[in-house]
């Protein structure tokens, strides 16, 4: 028992600390208790209401029961204001005697929730137990006078081997409708509810609910404040998510379309906003599963235990935590801790009113210009409005509360769930186009990343316009499938902020180590030079004025970049070229989606190709159809690239260009490189190679001159600046013999062109690259693409056709296909055999990389046409 002369060892147990003759204990911010054995009080804090003083004192041992109890209940999670002791009831209508509960706790919206009882260990404890069992004892009496209460507890507790025990008996004065109904024929009775008298609460209890009591269900541990009865929500008892909570076919028993309904029935047309709020949600999920696995916070724990003011509280305080871990941001959020300490430091401390005051206007100035409503679904700007939008967010918590978004059992899942919600909960402008999982997974089934991760499993991978994650995310599945023991390095960068939370969530619902940087990839210091082994990407096409948000010295850097370059210009995707050559390694791959313009525009476009051509072996060019992103008729590609082995025009590149400014020696060295680029360019051109050396060291014979090649170097001479810039020069106008000026002049101007061309025709002549022309028919695009997008109300957004998900791009259950496009590319990156079946002829074939460029025009713009390796032996990879 505990007594007055062990009351000390006690209270130092709990926690207490001892100033002279006074034990005291803080729970929270201005909530303490203090007992003093000089004066003989305990003393409660001013938050607990007190209906006498008799338990607030030394006069008998229970009071010290009353004292461990309320010290249990506030470590449990009560408010202090939500206990009281010692209400005063009368004990039955008709009689005159009054009687005093022990302690009262109230629930959120102040209704009596607990009674309980306290008596000392031993003999009390089961008299008074006994007396509940023969007649309803002490708290049937209070029952009676306030039927709110939910629970009826007697408490004891006992101080042994120096720790405190407990014992409570707990009965649920909840009806149970299904037990009510089979007892119906027997009992008069229609439950508590229906009760009166204390004897008929009693019979209640004995007749229709068998006595039936409970040892637990409110002190333990896995039980949380204003939950009792029910214990904590734990990670392990979550559900996997399933095909039908994704949608499946059908679509309407799916996760999405509960989202919907709930919008729907509280007339939210804003998708975006109610988008960006999911999303917020699921962080505070994400976070909530990963750090509090055994009390998960994020739930609706009913109406009487819970209110809209504390799930909203709990979920801020989730977000905080979650941005700041996932995000590495600081938000904005004013606690009542923070409120109630600075008052207890007001008036502990005597801080004058001055100072608490300022910290108060503090507290208001980042309350309205730093904080933001992350969990409005509606404009919220009064009390009704919060209500109604607080209706809103416990509908979607509830969505999902029993449910795991980070499960590594249901990540292709979880991902399909997410797109659909991206899908249609974003806007997609800018230049920013969703990159379908789809394609995501055909361009890594296309690289060679089993052989990329057997040479080197810290591979480092980066996205440099991330996105939502789509092809980190997918690398990280397809790797994890080739090796399970990867330690691939993988970063994403995104500009869009909305995006980079966005694809945070994404990763951390498939469960994947990314690193993402909210940040512009054009701004270079970010990351280290030619440091990463592989890039994937679908940059921004067509974004005017980027240039201006760059600063000026980060612009000049850029090969690209020259001072007549306006800043208004919307070629933004051939600075994401340039900046792939800076931060790709040596033998580094790449996978970019690009315009198709790229291939072929003048200007700087040209540059572009330039710098493609000098850094990179074009591996494959696949064209893709229209409708293979639901949101942009652009017509686009993707280029599968190889990083050369040396780096910025290349090791190969120099040698070609010091070569051809002395070519009689160069060829005297028997540079067999040039050797070979010469011979084969010769045959190209139909050149005689002896007269093309001759040229190329100024000498233009007769042969050279006369062919079809020359004969339109001629007229584009003519017609060129150079041209008008002799005849009006002083030396021609003086000059006895006009004609020698002009054809040494010409063969200036051609040698140029042929300089040029030779150069970028040594550094290709020896690459084939795969070419994947996609049709143009629509039936016949949907067949390729495998998914159709759709915008019928009910069931927008991408659908697979036919199950299993069936392309000539790739399979997903088979990596080694060789009937698939895939499988072809990834061997175009091995230099392995290609043989192209009958499957695949109508849209691959696998030329040399000159046969695509015109080499014969005068205006030379290195312009890649893939028609052209077609035209020019259709059948050359043809077992047929």
């Amino acid at each position: 028992m505990i007594t007055k002369d062990n009351l000390k060892e006690v209270l130092s147990s709990l926690g207490f600390s001892k100033s002279g003759d006074i034990f005291s204990k803080n729970y929270a911010v201005g909530v303490d208790i203090s007992v003093d054995f000089k004066t003989e009080k305990i003393i409660y804090p001013k938050e607990i209401k007190k209906g006498d003083e008799t338990t607030s004192n030394f006069s008998g041992p229970e009071n010290f029961v009353v004292l461990e109890c309320v010290n249990r209940l506030l470590e449990k999670g009560y408010k202090a204001k939500h206990i009281e002791l010692e209400p005063r009831w009368r004990l039955g209508r008709e009689s005159k005697k009054s009687g005093k509960a022990d302690i009262i706790v109230k629930n959120h919206k102040d209704k009596t929730y607990i009674m309980i009882e306290c008596k000392t260990f031993g003999n009390e404890y089961k008299k008074e137990w006994n007396n509940m069992n023969n007649y309803g004892g002490q708290l049937f009496s209070y029952f009676q006078q306030d039927k709110d209460a939910k629970f009826l507890c007697l408490y004891t507790s006992d101080f042994s081997n120096n720790q405190i025990i407990f014992d409570n008996k707990i009965i649920s004065t909840t009806d149970d409708d299904e037990v009510l109904a089979r007892k119906s024929a027997k009992i008069e009775q229609k439950g508590y509810q229906g009760a009166s008298k204390v004897e008929d609460l009693y019979n209640v209890w004995n007749e229709i609910y068998e006595r039936t009591s409970y040892t637990s269900g409110i002190f333990e541990n896995n039980i949380n404040a204003y939950e009792a009865g029910k214990t904590t929500r734990t990670y392990d008892k979550l559900k996997e998510i399933t095909q039908k909570d994704e949608g499946g076919k059908s679509g309407e028993d799916g996760k999405y379309h509960e989202f919907a309904k709930i919008l729907r029935k509280h007339n939210i047309s804003g998708k975006e906003n109610a988008f960006d709020k999911l999303v917020n949600l699921f962080l505070c999920k994400i976070y909530d599963e990963k750090f509090n696995p055994n009390n998960l916070e994020f739930c609706w724990r009913g109406a009487m235990s819970d209110s809209f003011e504390s799930l909203q509280d709990r979920l801020m305080l989730l977000y905080k935590e979650a941005m700041k871990e996932f995000l590495g941001e600081t938000i904005t959020y004013v606690s009542n801790d923070d409120i109630d300490r600075q008052f207890e430091d007001f008036e502990s401390k005597k801080i004058k009113t001055k100072m608490l005051k300022e910290q108060m206007h503090e507290y208001l100035r980042q309350l309205k210009f730093y904080s933001h409503s992350d969990f409005s679904f509606l404009e919220v700007h009064n009390k009704d409005l919060f209500v109604k939008n607080a209706a809103v967010l416990k509908e979607v918590v509830e969505l999902f509360e029993d449910y795991k978004l980070t499960s590594d059992k249901t990540t292709q899942i979880l991902g399909n769930l997410f797109e659909l919600f991206l899908q249609k909960g974003m806007k997609q402008d800018e230049g920013q186009f969703f990159t379908p999982l789809q394609i995501c997974e055909f361009i890594m089934y296309s690289l060679p990343i089993r052989e990329m991760l057997e040479q080197n499993p810290k591979l480092k991978v980066i996205d440099y316009a991330c996105g939502a994650g789509h092809f980190l995310n997918t690398y990280a599945n397809v790797a994890t499938q080739i090796n399970p023991n990867h330690k691939s390095d993988i970063y994403g960068i995104e500009k869009e902020y909305r995006l980079n939370k966005v694809s945070k969530v994404s990763s951390a619902m498939y469960a994947h180590d990314i690193k993402f940087t909210y940040a512009d990839a054009l701004d270079k210091g970010k990351f280290k030079e030619k440091d990463f082994n592989l890039l994937v990407a679908n940059p921004p096409y067509s974004v005017k004025g980027f240039l201006e948000t760059l600063d000026k010295d980060i612009r000049k850097s850029y090969k690209l970049y020259t001072d007549n370059l306006n800043l208004e210009t919307n070629t933004i995707e051939c600075f994401f070229v340039e900046r792939a050559n800076d931060i790709l390694k040596s033998g580094a791959k790449a996978a970019i989606i690009l315009p198709s313009s790229i291939l072929n525009k003048d200007g700087i476009y040209e540059k572009t190709r330039e710098i493609i051509l000098s850094n990179f072996d074009i591996v494959a060019i696949n064209e893709l159809p229209s409708g293979t992103f639901g949101a942009t008729g652009t017509n686009t590609i993707i280029l599968f690239l190889n990083k050369k082995i040396t780096y910025d025009m290349s090791q190969d590149s120099q040698n070609v260009l010091n070569a051809l400014n002395n070519i009689d020696q160069e060829l005297d060295k028997n540079a067999q490189y040039l050797q070979d680029a010469l011979k084969d360019y010769c045959a190209l051109q139909s050149y005689d190679i002896d007269a093309y050396t001759s040229f190329l060291n100024g000498i233009l014979n007769e042969s050279l001159e006369n062919t079809e090649i020359f004969t339109e170097y001629k007229i584009a001479f003519e017609k060129s600046s150079e041209y008008k810039n002799l005849l009006k020069s002083r030396a021609y106008k003086d000059s006895s013999n006009k004609s020698q000026l002009e054809k040494e002049s010409f063969i200036i101007f051609a040698r140029n062109i042929e300089k040029n061309k030779l150069l970028y025709f040594s550094l290709i002549h020896k690459q084939k690259t795969m070419i994947i022309q996609a049709p143009s028919d629509n039936k016949a695009i949907k067949k390729f693409l495998g998914y159709e997008w759709s915008n019928a109300k009910g069931a927008e957004g991408l659908h697979e056709l036919g199950e299993p998900y069936t392309t000539p791009l790739y399979e997903r259950e088979n990596i080694e296909n060789k009937n698939k496009i895939a499988y072809l590319i990834r061997q175009a990156f091995l230099n392995g055999e290609i043989e192209i079946g009958p499957e695949l002829s109508d849209f691959a074939i696998y030329a040399p990389l000159h046969s695509c460029i015109d080499f014969k025009s005068a205006n030379f713009n290195k312009a890649i046409n893939i028609s052209l390796a077609t035209a020019i032996n259709p059948f050359e990879n043809s077992k047929y």
